[in-house]
């Protein structure tokens, strides 16, 4: 991701973001360093994670990333998590990795009694991500259904069914990828720091303090959006 983190850091720099806000390069590094070091626990069972590979969007950079699936389970049974409808175009569902097994067994089931997909809300590509049921939307696609049911999660659910580093690889891209909105939008961005994962918020240790004046700051000068590669 070293191309994606020069891309953001050049804006963060040129909208004197950095100077604005006390802190903000060191915590923004620091976060990034643990991740390239590999002082972060990554423990996963192949078997049980689902895997989706998520690109930045900058020179062609992604980065993998992982939910556990009985981890996700556990959650929504513990926290009485109903399903519901959801329409199968709003979904992100990885269908190049489809299993043939898995297919033959869901091909004569009907779609309606098929169990709850689970869904989990991946805040820095802004879409709903299916972690356990692609075969079944598969199947529910083919033969014209436009709805699902569905168990959907929460950004905030992602530190219980993430390993530590792909939590960690999340809140980066979270952070970047919410600060650049700060940087073009400055006044219209509402924006605060807080660990609730939800979109406009920054998850770190750093305060944003002034953050009204520094706004003000921000959009005397002009936007630079340098061009991806």
């Amino acid at each position: 991701m070293q191309k994606t983190v020069d891309f953001y850091f050049n804006i963060f720099k040129k909208k004197g973001l950095f100077k604005l806000f006390t802190g903000l390069e060191k915590d923004l590094s620091s976060q990034y360093n643990k991740l390239i070091n590999n002082k972060l626990s990554s423990n996963i069972n192949l078997i049980e994670e689902f895997y989706l590979n998520v690109f930045t969007g900058i020179n062609n950079e992604s980065y993998d990333i992982s939910w556990s699936i009985p981890k996700a389970e556990k959650l929504i049974k513990d926290n009485k998590i109903s399903s519901v409808d959801i329409n199968i175009s709003h979904l992100y569902s990885d269908v190049n990795n489809l299993e043939q097994q898995k297919l033959q067994h869901y091909q004569n089931i009907d779609v309606d009694l098929f169990e709850p997909i689970i869904v989990s809300y991946y805040e820095p590509i802004k879409k709903l991500i299916v972690i356990d049921g692609n075969h079944r939307v598969y199947w529910s696609n083919v033969k014209g259904k436009k709805n699902i049911k569905a168990f959907i999660l929460s950004p905030f659910s992602n530190p219980e069914i993430m390993n530590e580093k792909n939590f960690q690889l999340y809140v980066f891209h979270h952070n970047l990828v919410n600060l650049i909105n700060l940087c073009c939008n400055p006044l219209d961005w509402k924006f605060e720091a807080n660990k609730s994962l939800n979109w406009n918020t920054y998850y770190g240790d750093v305060k944003f303090k002034n953050l009204f004046f520094n706004k003000l700051k921000m959009i005397i000068k002009k936007p630079y959006l340098p061009k991806a590669k």
